[in-house]
């Protein structure tokens, strides 16, 4: 089911603004993973010309922030690198 919601992206060829690999779209969990992956590993130049990615990020990171006492953490983190 999921993957036909996903049918009219995958159509477009525009899934790398939403997603790093194709295979990702019907896993979220290892979705979440490869975000934080490709945000620590990368630098961050996956995220470039994809917003979709980017607000996850943004999304996972205000979540963590929200959650977690950050007190002690850097200003900036390894994987909220790619957002500034």
């Amino acid at each position: 089911m999921y993957i036909t919601i996903m049918l009219p992206i995958i159509k477009a060829n525009t899934f790398h603004t939403l997603f790093a690999r194709l295979f990702l779209m019907i896993n979220a969990t290892e979705d979440r993973a490869r975000i934080f992956e490709y945000a620590v590993e990368d630098s961050g130049t996956l995220f470039r010309d994809a917003p979709g990615l980017i607000a996850k990020l943004q999304y996972y990171s205000d979540c963590i922030r929200d959650c977690f006492d950050t007190a002690l953490w850097p200003e900036i983190t390894a994987w909220e690198a790619p957002l500034h």
